[in-house]
């Protein structure tokens, strides 16, 4: 498969905060919808927090409707869970960047039904974020299992929650998915990756290759 290439805005690879105190943050970055895994993501951190797990979500983009948005607030409010959860709102440049860069884990639990290569996923592996992804339509492409990240089917807040307990767990786990993300970024994803891909798929087609 020829993927789009991205800028590589993260400069090389992430020097996260090894701090064992802190919580593991894991991010989401999309249409704050249920078909992205909304509603999944939110029920499997309340279960993480009940396992005992110190982690933070952070939500970042737009909410698709208001009626949405109310029931999945009040859902993080009746768990007691306003404090662990950041509903970043839309976010561009700097500051969009340095959220990846806070962040430790990428979660995308989606069945969106048209989700083809999501850029999300190219830009959580710029920023050599370890991938918990949906087994669905074109997501595993982008995301090998057990190298830079894990599959579970979708619509299953228990898988979801277990990968992150996995990964909240294993730090050397995490540091692992890291470097291998970053590695697949720079095979896969930058713009010239796309470039290099193009001219080989171009080169197949006229019989050169």
């Amino acid at each position: 498969s020829v993927f789009n290439g991205i800028e590589d805005l993260a400069g090389g690879p992430i020097a996260r905060d090894p701090d064992p105190g802190r919580p593991m943050r894991i991010l989401f970055t999309a249409v704050l919808i249920p078909s992205k895994g909304v509603e999944v993501l939110v029920q499997s951190f309340i279960e993480l927090i009940q396992r005992g797990v110190h982690a933070e979500l952070m939500l970042m983009g737009r909410w698709g409707d208001a009626a949405f948005e109310e029931r999945m607030l009040a859902l993080i409010a009746q768990h007691g869970l306003r404090d662990r959860v950041r509903v970043l709102g839309v976010r561009t440049g700097n500051d969009k960047l340095n959220d990846f860069r806070a962040a430790d884990v990428f979660c995308f639990p989606s069945h969106f039904e048209a989700e083809s290569f999501p850029v999300v996923l190219m830009e959580a592996a710029q920023f050599a974020l370890p991938v918990v992804a949906t087994d669905w339509r074109g997501i595993p492409v982008m995301v090998d299992e057990g190298v830079n990240g894990f599959l579970v089917p979708t619509h299953d807040p228990m898988a979801v929650a277990d990968r992150l307990e996995r990964l909240a767990k294993d730090p050397e786990l995490r540091h692992r998915m890291a470097l291998a993300a970053r590695e697949v970024f720079a095979e896969r994803f930058t713009l010239a990756a796309f470039h290099r891909n193009m001219e080989g798929a171009f080169a197949k087609l006229m019989g050169r290759a």
